[in-house]
């Protein structure tokens, strides 16, 4: 018996070593695998941590950081419940000295994860559905606002049931907080407190803000895109108008809305400062807004009163000085916005005044944004103080060039006029001829350039001839040279434009009169007037004393004169929109050219590209100039041409230039004669060729001159008239010339060939193989019917990343693009190049 009880009570106690072996297997594998699913949460939530910082940074897409946080507060809350699960049993060793504290920190560290992670995906969803980070990204929908009122509906549940968790969150942070492994981690969880109850209550108290705001960015971002091209600001006042003013209401209703929400969320130090930041923002907008309401009037102003009536004079200074004190009070709130900003970035806690901060630097409502859109309406405004003579009277040149006989900027200088504007008001106004300014033997002039002497037989520069250089700035210095030598005037700027331009705004205004016409002129019948295809007697300007003249210079100066009047005077919506729709296309097609000698003004001209200058560029540029000499007219001839290049990344590209020029008259029986200019229908042209800085090995053909030339005539044997050369200087350093003298003859088509390599340099490397080749091609000013191919062949093996324009078709490895020259155009290629064979 008693050896029974022996072997029971072994049994029983092999039996609860064995129970204990057991026990004691299961609870080590639960515990490495709730601290697996422990470690599992602490790097998810490092990676929220990652998440969060994307969002105030930036540094990511919205939709991006908000997918990630979502799905790494999801990973949090799932490891750390599979983590509590697992080690919750663990709870009854809380009584254990040294071990329970422990072990209470651990699992309360493990429930505020779960509750964390829970509460930043409500976050996450709220975040994604109000959009509030996003406000600079465009809302699809035709009323953002409404989406926005929605939206906010929709994330209200989410909101309420974060806040509702987070007295959980904050109860266990608390336990955790006192132990080492919970300092850390929750740390990181619980300075996103704050950021879930100011978003929670802001969205709650004052969601009109939040609708308001998001109204407000799409009207800022069209002011932002307006204000970088003053010239599209000055000339569509019909509809930047009412842009502004529905811009301003809502910039009015988002400073209400802001004061309702200050008033509902004063108590708390985080709202507080939140609220501070954005009413600053709203406080700049209206600041902002007010300013480029002045200006924007302007235009309006100008041609509802007429642009050189002294009522526009008045109200333009009026309109000026209220644009410039508004400027000066944003610039303040900008600083004062400034401040603010980097007050709040320099904080390391989160909080939602510093994810403001963050958001707002990628959105509408972007500092840097607002201060660009400020320094452009500062410069316009200055420049229009300036030009228009509010500082101090400015005297200027207008030459009217005509296109016909075409040179470098746009044509030959037919008659200039000199005008004076103080205060906005014309004054001074004189009409010239430009054969009259310089009378021969015009010793005060300049030696002209090579071509000019040879070919259009002048041993001078004559005030006529001066725009020789297609560097529309030096052309200006040169022409108000010659004119203040022969003066004794000197001008602060020179403005040019074409006959053509005269030609369509008389047709666009259809009621102007001329002496010698009966009735208003059309476009059509002023052109045959100035054409001389109808006889004219007028009376002439007033340093003739009105004495009658006749022909076509007579009715120039008197179209002159009357289009002077008639802009005096005011004009219907309609007229002046297509006037100012006229202007900017001119301007944008070279064809309106405006440079200013003073230094405080002529940056906006240069920046705008308003001064025709040719621009100096480290990639491919390529710009053909024609000068018709001497005194024969283009109108038959038409100009085109085909520029091909092979890219290559380890050795010069080849590239290929065809100028083609076609004669549309009837083949001539005799010899042209270029003395006979009037007789004569012959092209006499002196081409230039600009090339990129990276050309080298240029071949040519020969260019002879034509056996009707002056120079053969007098004598001279050398036929040659080929130049290629490099500039050092006016305007053109850099660029290299192959120029002759051309002549088309009726009935005949001219080609003229090049070839010549591009440096490797010509590529701009992107890095990991991949290249960008660009190429600038600048139109002459005043030609606008030059039919152009640009064909890019890609290197064998490459990859097409990005063309821009759109190539007009594709063949195999070469990108073709065919357009009428109407604007500086810029072609670009990217590519990745083919990765070298082993």
């Amino acid at each position: 018996m008693a050896s029974m009880s022996r072997t029971l009570l072994l049994a029983l106690l092999g039996a609860l070593a064995l129970g204990l072996v057991g026990v004691g297997a299961w609870a080590g594998l639960r515990v490495r695998s709730g601290l697996a699913y422990a470690s599992q949460a602490r790097q998810a939530v490092s990676a929220m941590e990652g998440d969060v910082q994307a969002l105030l940074e930036g540094s990511q897409g919205q939709r991006r950081a908000l997918a990630s946080l979502r799905t790494h507060a999801q990973e949090v809350e799932t490891a750390s419940a599979q983590a509590l699960a697992r080690l919750g049993w663990l709870g009854m060793l809380r009584p254990l000295p040294w071990v329970g504290p422990r072990v209470q920190g651990g699992l309360a560290l493990l429930e505020a994860g779960r509750t964390g992670g829970r509460i930043a995906q409500r976050l996450a969803d709220a975040l994604d559905k109000v959009a509030l980070m996003g406000l600079g990204e465009e809302t699809p929908g035709a009323d953002p606002a409404t989406r926005l009122r929605l939206a906010l509906q929709e994330a209200s549940p989410a909101l309420r049931q974060a806040q509702e968790d987070l007295p959980t969150l904050a109860r266990a942070l608390e336990t955790a907080r006192g132990t080492p492994m919970g300092q850390g981690v929750s740390a990181r969880l619980e300075a996103l407190l704050p950021v879930v109850q100011t978003l929670s209550a802001l969205a709650q108290a004052s969601p009109q803000a939040l609708e308001h705001a998001v109204a407000l960015s799409g009207g800022l971002e069209v002011l932002h895109r307006w204000s970088a091209d003053p010239l599209h600001t000055l000339t569509n006042p019909t509809a930047l108008t009412p842009l502004l003013a529905q811009v301003r209401e809502e910039a009015s209703a988002l400073a209400q809305a802001l004061e309702v929400a200050r008033r509902t969320l004063q108590n708390d130090p985080q709202q507080r400062e939140a609220l501070r930041l954005l009413m600053q923002t709203s406080l700049l907008l209206q600041r902002t807004l007010t300013a480029l309401e002045g200006v924007s009037a302007l235009a309006e102003t100008a041609w509802s009163l007429g642009p050189l009536s002294e009522g526009f004079a008045r109200q333009t200074e009026e309109r000026l000085r209220t644009a410039r004190d508004a400027l000066d009070s944003a610039q303040k709130e900008a600083l004062s916005l400034r401040l603010l900003l980097e007050e709040q970035k320099g904080r390391g806690e989160a909080s939602i005044a510093r994810m403001l901060a963050q958001a707002l630097e990628g959105s509408a409502f972007s500092l840097e944004r607002l201060e660009t859109s400020l320094a452009s309406a500062q410069q316009v405004v200055d420049f229009l103080w300036g030009f228009l003579g509010y500082d101090y009277p400015r005297t200027y040149l207008v030459i009217a060039q005509n296109q016909n006989e075409i040179r470098a900027t746009g044509g030959f200088i037919g008659y200039v006029a000199r005008f004076t504007l103080d205060k906005g008001i014309l004054k001074d106004l004189v009409l010239h001829d430009s054969t009259e300014i310089d009378p021969e033997p015009s010793l005060k002039n300049p030696p002209p350039p090579d071509f000019i002497y040879w070919y259009l037989w002048m041993e001078r520069l004559l005030f006529r001839d001066a725009n020789w250089n297609p560097h529309f700035p030096a052309s200006a210095a040169a022409v108000a040279e010659i004119y203040a030598q022969w003066t004794g005037v000197q001008v602060d700027g020179v403005i040019a434009l074409t006959k053509a331009l005269t030609l369509d705004v008389t047709g666009i205004l259809g009621d102007v009169q001329v002496p010698g016409h009966s009735g208003p002129l059309t476009r059509s019948v002023a052109e045959e007037y100035t054409e001389g295809q109808r006889p004219y007697i007028g009376r002439g300007r007033p340093t003739r004393s009105y004495a009658p003249c006749e022909g076509k210079r007579c009715f120039d100066e008197d179209l002159f004169f009357a289009l002077m009047e008639r802009l005096r005077q005011g004009m219907p919506a309609t007229v002046r929109q297509r006037l100012l729709d006229l202007l900017a296309e001119q301007v944008r097609r070279r064809n309106l050219l405006l440079h200013l000698f003073d230094p405080n003004l002529a940056p906006l001209v240069w920046e705008m590209g308003w001064n025709g200058a040719v621009r100096q560029v480290d990639h491919d540029y390529l710009m053909v100039i024609d000068n018709a000499l001497p005194g024969h007219e283009r109108k038959w001839a038409r100009r085109s041409w085909e520029y091909r290049v092979a890219l290559a990344v380890d050795r010069p590209l080849e590239a290929s230039l065809r100028l083609r020029y076609t004669h549309g008259g009837a083949p001539l029986a005799e010899t042209c004669r270029q003395a006979d200019w009037k007789a004569s229908t012959c092209y006499w042209n002196f081409f230039q060729v600009f090339l990129s800085r990276w050309a080298i090995d240029i071949d040519a053909p020969p260019v002879l001159l034509h056996e009707g030339t002056e120079k053969l005539a007098w004598g001279y044997t050398d036929a040659e008239t080929l130049r290629i050369l490099r500039h050092t200087g006016e305007g053109l350093t850099g660029l290299t010339e192959v120029g002759g003298y051309l002549t088309v003859e009726s009935g005949t088509v001219v080609t003229v060939p090049l070839r010549y390599r591009l440096s490797p340099q010509v590529l701009l490397p992107l890095g990991e193989g991949r290249y960008a080749y660009r190429l600038l091609v600048q139109k002459q000013s005043a030609v606008d019917d030059d039919q152009i191919a640009v064909a890019v062949r890609l290197p064998e093996g490459a990859g097409l990343l990005q063309a821009t324009p759109q190539p007009t078709q594709r063949q195999g490895q070469w990108l073709v693009w065919r357009t009428t020259l109407l604007a500086d155009t810029t072609f670009l290629v990217v590519f990745a190049a083919p990765t070298p064979r082993g």
